[in-house]
């Protein structure tokens, strides 16, 4: 099993409140410190509460698979 944790840099958000059990979507950058602590500077954040978290897995391996496909088809 891999240990893994990632901290999050709120200071850019504007106009959110965390709470406690609740479930967030954050965009920004990720950025590895040099001894591979990972940070996500995040830029835009949102509560998801009541989000139904498996179809959104679902879509985001749809996304990928996209990606991943479209990135094929350029390339050859």
């Amino acid at each position: 099993m891999v240990n893994a944790t990632l901290k999050i840099d709120t200071q850019h958000l504007r106009d959110i409140s965390f709470r406690i059990g609740s479930t967030y979507q954050l965009i920004g950058e990720l950025l590895i410190q040099p001894d591979n602590e990972a940070i996500l500077q995040a830029r835009v954040g949102r509560i998801v509460d009541g989000i139904d978290l498996s179809l959104y897995q679902q879509s985001l391996q749809l996304l990928r698979q996209f990606q991943a496909d479209h990135l094929n088809n350029s390339t050859s």
